[in-house]
């Protein structure tokens, strides 16, 4: 079976929906982030602050490479990983791509103070770049197989979208 990609800015809460999808379907699941933290000993944000954004680039493109090949896998990966076409590709080789979009942030309360600021800088300079939310392009848009907009959906709801766009007979 195919693969399904998951893409989408952070707190667009992909990974308990990739988790919660591959366990329905009785698939595999694989966060591009947990395999980059787990392979270099930092956390993105760290691995980001001291080794620099193109090495942490780097490390993702060979962790989308080795993950796609698998199969019978919900991977999760971040939406800035589909600028480089070169991603794009490897992962829909094998799999279908669904970019989740909204208009809301969803921190979870988790999260540190310093990624929270992070990802509010990060969603506000998004937003302000935007025209307007009808508008809004963000990473994964235009190569996404599917776009689902997850706003006010419960992540249940979000996975019967999902299972709903794939179409259930492949499925369930």
């Amino acid at each position: 079976m195919k693969n399904i990609i998951l893409v989408g800015l952070e707190g667009t809460n992909k990974f308990e929906i990739g988790k919660d999808l591959a366990s329905k379907l009785q698939m595999k699941f694989i966060d591009s982030n947990e395999v980059i933290e787990r392979k270099s000993g930092l956390s993105i944000l760290e691995l980001i602050k001291t080794k620099g954004i193109e090495h942490f680039h780097s490390l993702e493109d060979n962790i989308i490479r080795e993950i796609s090949s698998s199969s019978n896998t919900v991977i999760v990966t971040g939406g800035g990983s589909l600028l480089r076409r070169k991603n794009v590709k490897i992962l829909k080789r094998n799999g279908t791509l669904i970019s989740l979009i909204t208009s809301k942030i969803n921190l979870k309360i988790d999260k540190s103070r310093e990624t929270k600021s992070y990802l509010h800088n990060q969603w506000n300079t998004l937003f302000d770049s935007a025209k307007s939310i009808l508008n809004l392009k963000t990473p994964g848009f235009p190569a996404a197989d599917y776009l689902i907009d997850i706003s006010d959906l419960s992540v249940e709801e979000v996975i019967e979208k999902i299972i709903e766009k794939i179409g259930r007979d492949n499925f369930v």
